[in-house]
């Protein structure tokens, strides 16, 4: 403990490794779980899932299985390797249901699942996620992430009702605002609702500004129409 007080990792991890062996369970778990963490500070991403996996296998009380779980989502997470996180979310949400979960954490299956192209599974987990989340920042985001994941299913119709919802409910978060309504006039592009998709696109503009980012790609969209 004190090398990793120190940040001197490498002397931590052989400490922790000589305890890891343990034949004292709950020990061996509290090691590995600090192993998981030294790894994924260096870096060694497949060595953390490995620490991580261990204590989920054999911690009994749960307590360690939990944080172990949802360390070892974060690290897929951090590697792209999307079904692995929702595999972890599972073992959570198996073991001790989705009721603890914190609304982040709903947020970050979500994501998991879109990620992953799993589309509907993506839009049912962000919508329990808003009415629970704190910050009306990542409310706005997970808002948008309905919309793309209905467009990600072809439905277009509900996706654009999806976009639109984020600029009526959080018009202050310009960036997740603006970007849902070019996506609503894209959405209604695949439609072939040429005029609706215009009608969006000078309103980007008018709203933004012809300069901002969401502007400028709203004339060129309206260029190629």
């Amino acid at each position: 403990v004190i090398y990793l007080e120190q940040n001197k990792l490498d002397e931590a991890a052989a400490d922790f490794s000589t305890v890891a062996g343990s034949i004292d369970q709950k020990m061996s778990n509290e090691a590995h779980l600090k192993l998981g963490t030294i790894t994924f500070s260096q870096e060694k991403y497949r060595e953390a899932l490995d620490h991580y996996y261990t204590v989920i296998e054999n911690d009994e009380d749960g307590k360690l299985a939990f944080d172990a779980a949802r360390n070892f989502a974060f690290v897929c997470k951090t590697i792209e390797e999307w079904q692995k996180a929702i595999m972890a979310y599972e073992i959570i949400i198996e073991r001790w249901g989705d009721q603890e979960l914190e609304a982040s954490t709903l947020f970050d299956i979500a994501f998991c699942h879109y990620r992953d192209k799993k589309y509907a599974n993506a839009a049912e987990m962000f919508a329990r996620a808003i009415p629970l989340l704190t910050e009306n920042e990542l409310k706005a985001e997970a808002q948008y992430w309905i919309g793309e994941s209905y467009f990600g299913q072809e439905l277009y119709e509900t996706a654009v009702s999806e976009f639109l919802k984020v600029g009526y409910n959080y018009s202050e978060y310009v960036q997740w605002a603006a970007s849902a309504e070019l996506k609503a006039g894209e959405a209604y592009l695949r439609m072939n609702k040429i005029e609706k998709a215009r009608r969006i696109y000078e309103r980007i503009i008018e709203k933004y500004g012809r300069s901002s980012q969401w502007g400028s790609e709203a004339a060129k969209r309206l260029e190629n129409l």
